[in-house]
């Protein structure tokens, strides 16, 4: 089986990249066979399927042109011409935990921008820069914003075992100096990282047990809550107590005791009205 290094991958996806060739016509050039894949010193006896193979042979459709796509393509070339033998395991673990903090850079540059209307040079909303131009909506923008916000004051706190996705941190979103370093100190006292779950989190600190049952949904609206739960990187469920805290927010429900006091501060009203009336 043919393998190449990485200075042949590189070439071949520039080749493929700038002069927008085929696959058949890619192969030619790099002098592949048809039935070459890049598996480098995968053992034989291996069932997981490479998900470098689309590289080499899937389709005659031309490559993005979008910059992040690019990057991150020579991103996964670097990784396919890595050898067993060169492969650093605490690299490897260091990055997959820097990914998982990505969304905290992204919040905080979500907030520069919101705090400074940057957003303005092109769209008169954030919501239409998040929607339009980095391709969310504005929920999400927002949720990523609150979570590096959680995020950032528990490192202040001295903590070296964070949250590692939106949804963790936005169970804890409304908690601040002792009440959230309190919080934070109980998830660490009975999880492991590898057991952190917003739902956990949440039956942890709220004491909310999770009732198992079931709710008929039309399938058009169960894929709209779906998309949009994924997009803002929470479940289902949290997104609809979210709609549920936001409607009970701007439906002004005034509790019984003051609609009381109004009343009787409306009968003096008038009784003193009546008695100036009859002097």
């Amino acid at each position: 089986m043919l393998l190449l290094d990485c200075g042949d991958l590189r070439v071949a996806y520039s080749l493929r990249h700038l002069q927008g060739f085929t696959t058949d016509t890619w192969r030619l050039q790099m002098k592949l066979p048809k039935s070459s894949v890049a598996t480098h010193d995968l053992p034989r006896t291996t069932n997981l399927q490479s998900p470098f193979n689309p590289l080499y042979l899937n389709n005659d459709y031309p490559l993005s042109q979008q910059p992040e796509i690019i990057e991150t393509i020579e991103e996964i070339l670097d990784v396919e011409s890595t050898l067993s033998g060169d492969i650093n395991l605490d690299y490897i673990a260091f990055r997959i935990k820097l990914n998982d903090y990505a969304f905290v850079s992204t919040g905080a540059w979500l907030w520069k921008v919101r705090f400074y209307k940057s957003y303005k040079k092109t769209h008169r909303r954030f919501k239409d820069w998040c929607e339009d131009v980095v391709g969310k909506n504005y929920t999400t923008c927002l949720n990523m914003i609150n979570a590096a916000t959680v995020w950032i004051e528990l490192v202040s706190m001295g903590f070296d075992i964070l949250p590692s996705s939106i949804a963790q941190c936005l169970v804890l979103k409304e908690l601040h100096d002792e009440e959230l370093y309190d919080a934070w100190s109980t998830v660490l006292s009975e999880l492991e990282p590898h057991q952190f779950s917003s739902g956990k989190f949440s039956t942890l600190l709220n004491g909310s047990e999770q009732v198992n049952t079931s709710i008929s949904f039309p399938i058009d609206l169960f894929n709209k809550l779906w998309r949009t739960a994924r997009e803002a990187g929470i479940t289902i469920i949290e997104l609809i107590a979210e709609m549920y805290d936001e409607m009970y927010q701007k439906v002004a429900i005034t509790p019984p005791k003051v609609i009381q006091r109004w009343e009787e501060d409306l009968q003096e009203i008038v009784a003193s009205f009546d008695g100036n009336e009859a002097s």
